[in-house]
């Protein structure tokens, strides 16, 4: 929250204090509510509102959700104002539509609450570059291709449907990612009434372009730190834990384990996580935007490790010496 008090003070030039909402001030609203969104107080220009900060936005329904931001308004008396990290282009539109009040971080501040509607012209080539990216699905879809070619389960043979059992992701989803993967021209579309995708190169040329045209992003949405490792919750070693699995480095005082977004919030919703913060614990809990568990081979899973792609993207902008040999070892060492 310090982050964000900080990039809101910066674009907007005003002070503005964001606090989480006490439990005893929560009491008001369904458990549904507490369970779907973090709320915050938040004081801008002299303004109390309330900050509200989706738990799950992979498949956000505009009119439910202003129906439920004017619920919370009702019930406190305070306008909302929606905490996103990132939203395409044609949604932003819809929120602008139906004037609900939204902050993404560096890139646009809407509210028409308090007639401002800001955008960072700095953010153009950071725009450009997200749109050279695949989203997250579309991601992991690309990634376990690679990983688990040589598997008898094989996406290019797979259904949408089928696909979508086998990743945990919905069927609509499933949808979005591979259209990610066909405008990117990574993949062809097959059939039609029982589609089916068919990469365009073999597994190491397509590594390989996805380097150099950038294509592929870091999986950590972000980083917290707890003193105990969360109990009957599967953990993968990440980050510098789970290079000395993949090379000759030797592993560093700091644990890293990574889970997927989904499982963080569910653990931070029952309270589960011990003194969880952003600066320091005994162990550092890596927030995955997909399922580290789900992409993983069988031999990773035994092992208790993150897969080798992934890691090397959480890792490949290093400045340390050591790390980018032990990086280069990994990948030179990947079995296309």
């Amino acid at each position: 929250m310090n982050e964000l008090e900080n990039n809101i003070k910066q674009f907007m030039g005003s002070p503005v204090q964001i606090r989480p909402m006490a439990k005893e001030d929560m009491k008001g609203i369904s458990v549904y509510f507490r369970e779907a969104y973090t709320i915050y107080n938040l004081e801008l220009l002299n303004e109390k509102m309330l900050l509200i900060e989706p738990k799950e936005v992979d498949e956000i329904r505009i009119l439910q959700m202003k129906k439920q931001l004017d619920t919370l308004t009702n019930v406190f008396g305070r306008k909302c104002v929606l905490l996103l990290q990132e939203l395409p282009a044609y949604m932003r539109s819809r929120l602008i539509e139906k004037r609900i009040n939204f902050i993404i971080p560096d890139k646009q501040f809407y509210l028409p609450d308090l007639l401002i509607n800001l955008k960072n012209q700095e953010i153009k080539d950071k725009d450009r570059h997200r749109k050279s990216t695949l989203i997250p699905a579309a991601q992991f879809l690309l990634l376990y291709h690679l990983l688990h070619s040589r598997d008898a389960w094989q996406l290019e043979k797979q259904t949408f449907k089928d696909i979508a059992i086998q990743t945990g992701y919905t069927q609509t989803t499933i949808t979005q990612a591979v259209e990610d993967l066909e405008k990117h021209k990574m993949i062809d579309v097959i059939g039609t009434k029982e589609k089916q995708i068919h990469f365009s190169l073999s597994p190491k040329a397509l590594w390989k372009s996805t380097q150099i045209e950038k294509r592929l992003t870091n999986p950590v949405l972000k980083r917290v730190y707890v003193d105990a490792k969360p109990a009957n919750t599967k953990l993968l070693a990440a980050n510098a834990s789970a290079m000395p699995e993949y090379s000759d480095m030797n592993p560093g005082s700091q644990e890293y384990y990574a889970i997927a977004k989904k499982v963080f919030y569910d653990l931070e919703k029952k309270n589960i996580l011990k003194n969880p913060n952003p600066v320091e614990g005994k162990y550092c809990i890596e927030v995955w935007k997909y399922d580290p568990i789900r992409l993983a081979t069988p031999y990773q899973l035994k092992k208790g490790v993150v897969d080798p792609l992934s890691l090397y993207l959480c890792l490949q902008d290093t400045k340390d010496e050591r790390m980018e040999m032990a990086l280069y070892q990994m990948i030179n060492d990947m079995p296309w």
